[in-house]
Formats: structure tokens, sequence, C-alpha cells
């Protein structure tokens, strides 16, 4: 029994007193009148009671103010290039019937990836998602059912995954549409959208890049898809580096400045490296008969030995010689070749090896294996003639009989431009030495 002046159930029913318990108090509108019969039943959550056609929550002492709400989670992101999980959580959702409404997000930061479902006994599934705007920045949710049903509290309804656009950083929100027209949270005791809060969320995108050593491979991590890197050793500019790894130079400091396609810079963490070897220099020069692999050290610790490696493609190497380390200075190594290979390309690295196993690499020299050829243009020739080739240490002219009609000394150039206006016609030869001491002869016609 109800008494309105006192705002107290005086009976749970005619037969149950409630002079043993505590007080109660009944909320909402339109209450029945004194003395009248309230039917009421215990629950998890409190008392549930009916009058004729309406529906009252009581709960021990204080007046229940029914306040569902749906909340999105915060995240921070350490960067722009990997998928976001954004959970669709609720909280007090009790006997709930019915969940219709609306989520956004800035297109401009992110696009949505797709959906997961949680496994609540709200069975939501992809027949109450509509995701056909989702070019435009929302979907919306509408689910109802006969049976109300109860989660646990911040139980993911469902998940949104979101991917980050190119070259954008900083915050993006996420929110709800909060008209209760649009946004409906109904339950089998009467509570409605107006009663129910909502929590937005709120993504932090974070472009700066990190670099990752890896023995002596720096890797440039940045999100949002950059379109160009640029390296520093020293605070000194590394020419024709803008991939996003570099092999180090030697011991120093190395950042990366990153440049996203809205013309943005951000500048990396700054790395310290130290190695083991601090190679000063590493060449690779050809000859007809051999390749020879020049570097210099300015410190070697714990090394062991120097393996020569050499590749075809730039990826797969293979050692073909090794050097003892000798603490510090100018090596220079032999690399034997055959003549089939002039005309094609090859790759040398060192592969550094310390006392304890542990091994380093050095940056990759790119060989063109063009030495022993000779270029004679124009051939015919009338007034001059220009010899090219590589690693020439001198052109000598003869006539058909044998005899030298002219030589010039090369001090390594690759072309050489000589006068044959003064010869008679006839057929001659052009013969070039190498620095390795081979020699290779062609024919020319001066007209």
């Amino acid at each position: 029994m109800y008494d309105s002046a006192t705002h107290k159930i005086l009976y749970l029913d005619n037969n149950h007193p409630v002079s043993s318990v505590n007080t109660f108090k009944l909320c909402g509108t339109n209450l029945p009148a004194v003395n009248s019969v309230i039917k009421v039943a215990l629950t998890p959550y409190g008392w549930y009671g009916t009058k004729d056609t309406l529906t009252y929550y009581v709960k021990a002492g204080q007046c229940q103010t029914a306040s569902p709400s749906l909340s999105l989670d915060k995240i921070d992101t350490t960067t722009c290039s990997v998928s976001i999980d954004v959970p669709v959580r609720g909280k007090d959702l009790r006997n709930i019937s019915k969940l219709k409404g609306s989520i956004y997000w800035d297109t401009a930061h992110m696009s949505l990836g797709g959906i997961k479902f949680a496994t609540t006994n709200i069975n939501m599934n992809f027949n109450h998602i509509d995701v056909t705007n989702a070019a435009n920045g929302y979907l919306t949710y509408n689910w109802s059912d006969n049976v109300g049903h109860t989660i646990a509290n911040s139980d993911p309804l469902f998940t949104m995954v979101l991917f980050p656009k190119p070259n954008v950083s900083g915050g993006s929100a996420i929110w709800f549409d909060n008209t209760p027209q649009s946004l409906e949270i109904d339950t089998a005791i009467g509570v409605a959208a107006n009663k129910a809060s909502y929590d937005n969320g709120w993504i932090i995108l974070s472009d700066t890049p990190q670099i990752v050593q890896n023995v002596n491979v720096l890797t440039c991590y940045a999100g949002c898809v950059p379109m160009h890197y640029q390296w520093y050793y020293n605070g000194v500019t590394i020419t024709n580096d803008t991939l996003n790894y570099i092999y180090t130079i030697g011991s120093g400091v190395y950042t990366c400045s990153v440049t996203y396609r809205n013309n943005h810079v951000v500048n990396s963490n700054t790395l310290y490296v130290v190695l083991p070897v601090s190679l000063i220099s590493f060449n690779a020069q050809g000859y007809k008969l051999f390749n020879l692999l020049i570097w210099n050290t300015a410190t070697e610790i714990n090394t062991t030995h120097f393996n020569i490696q050499r590749s075809a493609n730039g990826k797969d190497f293979s050692t073909v010689g090794k050097l003892n380390a000798k603490g510090a200075g100018a090596y220079n190594y032999k690399d034997i070749t055959s003549d089939y290979s002039r005309q094609s390309k090859l790759y040398y690295r060192l592969e550094i090896v310390d006392k304890d196993g542990s091994k380093t690499y050095s940056e990759i020299r790119e060989l063109r294996m063009d030495n022993g050829l000779l270029t004679i243009s124009p051939n015919p020739a009338k007034n001059n003639v220009n010899i090219t080739g590589s690693n020439m240490k001198q052109i000598r002219l003869l006539d058909y009989a044998g005899r030298v009609v002219e030589m010039k000394e090369v001090a390594n150039n690759t072309a050489i431009n000589i006068s044959v206006s003064h010869l008679p016609k006839g057929l001659y030869l052009v013969q070039a030495t190498y620095n390795d001491g081979s020699t290779k002869t062609e024919k020319l016609v001066v007209e």
C-alpha cells in the first residue's frame, strides 16, 4: 500500500507489511491514490512494481532515477598507420528492449574499416547496423527485441574499426547523435532516451616518426604514409636517401625528417648510435680481371675479421673473401672475376664479425661491370674521334702496320678526344691500356 503523504510503501502486498525493512520511495508521475495496493517483486536491482498500466521502479532509501548510458573509448594512438578499435559500450542497460541511433566521425581524418560484434546477450548483428553512409562519416544502428535484455556494465555492444587517412595528425572526434528522436534506449521498465547519457570518443593520431636500430640498419617508422624521408648524420644531410631505412655510416647522431603529402614536415626522435666498427669509407672499383674493394676504419672494437660479400641482385649475398681485422686503418681486397660479367652489375658489402659472433654490415656498393669496354665515335672519322672506356690508363693509335702514330695518357678519364684530320685515309687500330695492365684493341677507319 502506498501513502502519498509520506511517500512510503506500507505493504509489499496484502499479506506482507514493510515494517521490518527499510523505507522505500516510489518514483515517477501519476502515482496511484492513497491506500491503493501496489504489487511488487524483488529483483537484483531493487523493487519492481505495477499498478494498472503504470510501471514503477523503486530502490531502498532513494528515488531511482534511471540513467543508462552509451560510451565510446578515448584512444591515444602512437602511429597513424594501424587500425583503431573503438568499442561502443553500455552502462546500466537493464531490461533493454530497444537501441536506436547514429554515430558520426570526421571523414577528413578517418574512414570506417568494419564492425566487430561482442558476445553480449543483446545479439546485435549486421542486420541491425546500416553502414551505407560510412563514406559520409556516420552509421546507424536499430535493434529491438520483445525480451528485456541486461548486460554487464562496460561490455561492448559492438566495436567500430577505423583507419586513419594518410597525412593527418592530432585529435579526431567520434560522437553520438544525441537528438532524442534519433537516439533511443528504451527498456521494459519505461526508461527512455531523454534519461540516457552519452560519452563521445576522442582519438589522438600521432605522426611523430621513431627511429629503431637493428644492428647497423636504422628504420624510421612514421604513420600516415609519408611521401619523403630525409636522413641526417651528426646534423649533416645524407644525400640521395629517401627510403625509410639506411645503413649506418658510423657512430654518431642520426635523425630523420618526414614530409607528408600535405607538405607537413615532422622530425623524428634523435638516436645516438655506437658501432663496434666505424667505417670512414668503403668503395668498389672495377677492372678487367678483378674488382678492387677498398675501405678505411677509424675504430674497431672487438672485431675479428671482415667477410667480403658479393651479390648479383643486391639482395642475396655470398661471402667471396675474408680479411682479418688489424685494429684500424686501410684495407683492400681483389675479387677475381671473369670476363663474362663485364657488362652487368655486381653489388658488394662488408660483413663485420665480432669476437662474440655478432655481425654488422656496411652499406651496399653497386659496381657497373663495364671495364674493358672501348667505344669509338664516330667511326669512320674525318676530323676528330671520341674514345670512351673505364679505368683507362693510356690510348695508342697505330697504323695497320703496327706503328704508333698517336699516344696519350688518359689518367683515369672515361673519355678522350683525338684529332685524326692529319692522318692519311685508311685503317687504324685504337689500343687501350687499363690500370690493371690489360689491353683492348678496336678498329678505326679514317676517311
